[in-house]
């Protein structure tokens, strides 16, 4: 290629770079004697259809013309490759000066943004920040490339030989997802970039990128400042900012968060205290576990979706103890799920829950954003038993008809069938995964539907992700059948029995190297944790996070210390010897205000929504929003995504259950009544949702007449979907 003449114009000199897209040259525009950078795309990498589209993008980008925007000077084509024509601009990426001294890198995050907001307001996202895409001149002057020029062709953004287009350590959640991408996710990109440029490491790390992107989609970032002591606070709370997985919850604009960095420039000759890590933020410092000893299962739930894909579906039963990570498996695999093109749907099963509420919620999810038309067609003649489960989407069809006549059987019959008939009309334009958490807890009705649905699931493009602790199913006639059902699904051969077992104390090891950020492993500290917890996941995350609070585990050097020296004997150091015991430890930490906020909360159940503990609490927004805010910094609760209220819920089952058990009787009936009271001035134009709730907070309450009220009224709306086993246990 050296000394090629291109086009009859363009004389090929060096090499720039090379990279997975293509690689990037110097040379001669002879035509009008100035220096160019030449970026051939390899067609192999996009086929045919998407280099002709990257290269009309290159051709819209053409007309930003932009002091901050390295500008595009032509498109060409020969023998087969495609190349983009490009000002040449001497001097080093940004990559290059990673970390980068505050001083200089305020000045190239302001011209950066300086031509974001420029393109954005042309109507042109990047799609691809990153700090090779960042160059600064020998002039320092900072200059953005590549518009546009990495966008991934059709659904899929996982190709068949598992490379993903695209740089995951910088991806936004929504364009990891298929989402719409806009000028917010150019900026959580950003925040990225700024992230690995004052600490010297992008947010989320991983060696497989799929784990990558699961963080990116569910995992909260750790604070800055663990990395980079010394960052001002404002930067901090700007790249955090930056980083929101919701987007509205971003800065709306690239003006926005320019006029914000003004602000930290301002601050940041005067005297700044180190931001100090001490209490419950220490915490933050363990984000999620990651994924260690799961390769097997992984492996095989991948090849699950890569077979549903194919055409064949089926079921996928994710067994384990408590806290063994079965939820955190499925989260790892809808991200490859979602990567390969398919429709990912989630659903929970818990205590007073509506019948079928599990797939109410999935199918609901399967819904949002489809037109009337389309949907309609989905569901076809079931349309009135579908929105009879779930009566928001009549607001989405244009007309629905009545429901057919027929016996009660008939008609229960045609709700299952309408449900499986929805999955598959929807599954043959793309696949869909179904993930089903907490079953173990699922209601009559919804174990029923399972039954139905799952012997659908291979004559579709259909998923159905089952996951459950099947030590802990309740002695309920629920209970029971749902045990009988998974039991009956497990010997079909449609159905994958997926058991999670506790980490071997070499995996615990492993674990504890990869949070700790350490160079060696630590032996003799992993096998001490690893005797306590016997390798279940939860239960060591609890404890470290305890030894964290008490002091006993700090942050020397960025990484964690004890010091983890394994010539030490760590067989004294005091570690609860139960998973509830770890609980108490943690709760115990918590500012008292705080832990009179959350018990009210574990009255209400594993979710709860903000109005209703404000109502409970009598606190004003400000206040419990404080009181909220420090419980998800610990990551005892968590926000609830996709929800139409402010909902959140407790991050494991057992942090609500000692929550629940530490309220004394008498004290627990009143706060259930106030729960019920709450709901009663919340609900108050549209009791339904909230039906079953009224019935257990009054009946635990004792509250006798509104206890028959609530349940007759929820007794009868189970028997109007046909879920009569629900319905007897109201009556």
């Amino acid at each position: 290629m050296i000394g090629t003449l291109l086009h009859q114009r363009y004389k090929v000199e060096s090499v720039l770079g090379e990279g997975g897209m293509g690689v990037v040259y110097r040379a001669q525009d002879t035509l009008l004697q100035r220096p160019v950078a030449i970026k051939t795309l390899a067609p192999g990498i996009f086929g045919d259809e998407g280099a002709r589209r990257i290269l009309r993008e290159a051709q819209s980008v053409a007309r930003l013309h932009h002091p901050q925007i390295v500008s595009i000077f032509d498109v060409i084509s020969e023998t087969g490759s495609y190349a983009i024509v490009m000002e040449f601009v001497e001097g080093k990426t940004l990559r290059e000066l990673i970390p980068a001294p505050l001083d200089h890198l305020l000045p190239i995050a302001a011209r950066v943004l300086e031509a974001l907001e420029f393109a954005h307001t042309q109507g042109v996202i990047h799609r691809d920040i990153k700090p090779e895409n960042i160059i600064i001149g020998s002039d320092g002057t900072a200059k953005l490339m590549d518009f546009g020029l990495a966008r991934s062709e059709g659904r899929s953004r996982l190709t068949q030989t598992g490379m993903i287009v695209g740089t995951v350590a910088y991806m936004p959640p929504e364009q990891a997802l298929g989402g719409q991408v806009d000028a917010r996710s150019d900026l959580y990109s950003l925040g990225a970039v700024l992230y690995e440029a004052v600490t010297g490491r992008p947010p989320f790390e991983s060696e497989d990128p799929i784990a990558v992107i699961t963080q990116h989609i569910n995992v909260p970032p750790v604070a800055p400042h663990w990395h980079a002591p010394s960052i001002p606070p404002q930067l901090e709370q700007v790249i955090l900012k930056l980083l929101n997985k919701d987007p509205t919850r971003r800065f709306q604009s690239a003006g926005e968060v320019l006029r914000a960095l003004q602000n930290v420039a301002g601050a940041e000759g005067a005297a700044q205290e180190a931001l100090t890590a001490t209490g419950p933020d220490l915490i933050q410092r363990i984000a999620r576990s990651p994924l260690v000893g799961r390769d097997g299962e992984l492996r095989r739930f991948k090849e699950l979706v890569d077979q549903t894909i194919a055409g064949r579906g089926g079921v996928a039963l994710i067994t384990g103890s408590l806290g063994v990570g079965k939820t955190r498996l499925m989260e790892e695999g809808a991200t490859f799920a979602r990567l390969r093109g398919a429709a990912v749907i989630t659903g929970k099963a818990y205590e007073s829950a509506p019948p079928y509420e599990p797939f109410a919620r999935a199918l609901r999810e399967l819904a949002r954003g489809v037109d009337s038309d389309t949907l309609a067609a989905r569901l076809g003649e079931f349309a009135p038993e579908v929105v009879g489960l779930i009566p928001e989407l009549a607001r989405q069809l244009p007309r629905i008809p009545e429901r057919a006549a027929g016996s009660q059987e008939e008609r229960k019959n045609r709700l299952f069938a309408g449900v499986a008939h929805f999955l598959g009309a929807s599954a043959a334009q793309a696949p869909v995964v179904v993930l089903l958490d907490d079953m173990h807890l699922a209601d009559p009705g919804s174990s029923e539907l399972l039954q139905h649905v799952a012997r659908r699931a291979d004559a579709a493009r259909t998923l159905i992700a089952v996951g459950y602790r099947p030590d802990d199913l309740p002695a309920t006639p629920a209970g029971k059948l749902f045990g009988q059902i998974v039991h009956g699904l497990a010997r079909e051969a449609f159905c994958t029995t997926i058991p999670l077992q506790p980490l071997s104390a070499e995996q615990v090891v492993d674990l504890i190297k990869i949070m700790a950020n350490h160079r060696t492993r630590p032996q003799r500290f992993g096998q001490r944790i690893y005797d306590v917890t016997e390798g279940n996941p939860y239960f060591i995350e609890e404890v470290l996070k305890g030894l964290f609070e008490r002091g006993a585990l700090y942050i020397k050097d960025g990484q964690w210390s004890t010091d983890f020296d394994d010539t030490r004997d760590y067989s004294m150091l005091e570690i609860p010897s139960s998973v509830h015991g770890a609980v108490e430890s943690r709760l115990r930490t918590l500012r008292e205000e705080t832990r009179q906020v959350l018990l009210p909360a574990a009255v209400t159940g594993r979710q709860f929504s903000f109005d209703v503990l404000q109502a409970v609490t009598e606190l004003s927004e400000d206040a419990l929003l404080d009181r909220i805010e420090e419980a998800v910094r610990a990551q005892l609760i968590r926000e609830v995504r996709g929800a139409g209220e402010d909902l959140y819920e407790f991050a494991q089952p057992m942090l609500r259950q000692v929550l629940y058990d530490s309220i004394p009787r008498r004290r627990r009936r009143l706060v259930h009544r106030q729960v019920g009271d709450a709901l009663e001035r919340v609900g108050q134009r549209r009791l339904d949702p909230y039906l079953e709730a009224l019935a257990m907070h009054f009946a635990e309450a004792e509250d006798l007449e509104r206890t028959v009220r609530y349940a007759r009224l929820a007794a009868g709306k189970a028997a109007s979907v046909f879920a009569y086993d629900n319905a007897a246990r109201y009556l």
